[in-house]
């Protein structure tokens, strides 16, 4: 667990798939010191753009959201993708083999101490 809040704290590339045209951009991402926020950026000495952890009410492992059933053609493994759930909207990403166990179970873990709207188990009509 130490070892996933490390490499979250330290980030990696993904790809972060758009909603409006189901386009992916190659992003940094990682998780503030304080661990209650997902950052990104073009690069960590960008400014980056934030969502808090509080506000998501779950994370599906794989390619589920309506975001990713838009593409045409998936670019990423669907094992290698993931979707963080908010009130209001999807953050779709995709990150490499060798790090999604890291960061799916890490999120996972926070998401159940940090956000009290996160539920565990939900139905394929919540997304």
């Amino acid at each position: 667990f130490q070892t996933h809040m490390e490499f979250l704290g330290q980030g990696s590339t993904a790809y972060k798939y758009n909603y409006s045209n189901s386009k992916r951009m190659r992003r940094h991402f990682w998780i503030d010191e304080e661990k209650v926020e997902l950052l990104w950026a073009k690069s960590r000495t960008e400014e980056a753009q934030s969502m808090s952890l509080k506000d998501c009410v779950g994370i599906i492992f794989g390619p589920m959201t309506t975001t990713f059933q838009r593409c045409t053609t998936l670019e990423d493994p669907p094992w290698c993708c993931f979707s963080l759930l908010f009130p209001d909207r999807t953050l779709d990403l995709a990150v490499g083999p060798t790090s999604i166990t890291a960061w799916y179970l890490g999120l996972q873990h926070l998401l159940m101490e940090k956000s009290a709207a996160c539920v565990l188990a939900i139905s394929e009509a919540q997304f």
